[in-house]
């Protein structure tokens, strides 16, 4: 059975995704129309985040508070 602690993670884990993944298809759109209109315009996409701290100083809350950081902090517009 899934608690319901996971299921709410879960379920926020792949909101977060899925902004996440609009944000990086916006931004390579602007990019795409800004050369369209220039091809010497310097435009790019800048993410930027916070420091993550874990919920508690449970290992898995610190485990997951890294998780979350590392791939926040991945430049995967690059890609």
């Amino acid at each position: 059975m899934i608690s319901d602690k996971t299921l709410f993670c879960s379920t926020v884990y792949k909101t977060e995704h899925t902004a996440a993944h609009h944000e990086l298809v916006a931004s390579a759109w602007a990019v795409k129309i800004g050369h369209e209109i220039d091809p010497e315009n310097k435009i790019g996409c800048m993410l930027a985040a916070g420091t993550i701290y874990p919920a508690t100083c449970k290992p898995e809350d610190v485990l997951a508070a890294q998780h979350v950081e590392t791939v926040c902090c991945l430049n995967i517009s690059k890609k």
